[in-house]
């Protein structure tokens, strides 16, 4: 299957705002968990602001890179082209190490740090592919 550019572009924003919200809740329910007011607070602000950094500064740059590859491809593209391997692989271990997070019983309050500072980055990355997809005509 054969897309645009800019819906390819505006697929990567739709896919980080989904997984980065599905983290981001599951995340607060994690620290939910505890059920100590103060170990929420701590852990749930401690994980959006890393995750603001995170987004702001790691993801940005990963969704720029994204962005202009698939800007500098000729014609349309197929969706399979949308992520590199190595996006892949980055995708796939994290996965994995929210597996493992499980696996050994980290702490809940932990874990949803975690999983709210990734969520609230890919939430925060989803943006720069949003921007780009929805003000710029890709061609």
């Amino acid at each position: 299957m054969y897309l645009r550019k800019q819906t390819l572009i505006f697929i990567a924003g739709a896919v980080w705002l989904i997984v980065g919200s599905a983290l981001l809740a599951k995340g607060v329910t994690l620290i939910l968990s505890v059920g100590v007011l103060k170990t929420l607070l701590l852990y749930t602000f401690a994980g959006l602001v890393l995750g603001v950094l995170k987004g702001r500064f790691a993801f940005f740059r990963s969704a720029m890179r994204t962005i202009n590859r698939l800007v500098a491809m000729e014609g349309p593209i197929r969706l399979t082209q949308l992520y590199r391997i190595q996006d892949m692989l980055l995708i796939a271990a994290m996965v994995a190490l929210g597996r493992l997070l499980h696996l050994v019983h980290c702490p809940s309050s932990i874990h949803g740090f975690i999983d709210v500072a990734v969520g609230v980055g890919l939430i925060f990355g989803s943006v720069v592919y949003f921007r780009f997809a929805l003000s710029r005509t890709v061609t």
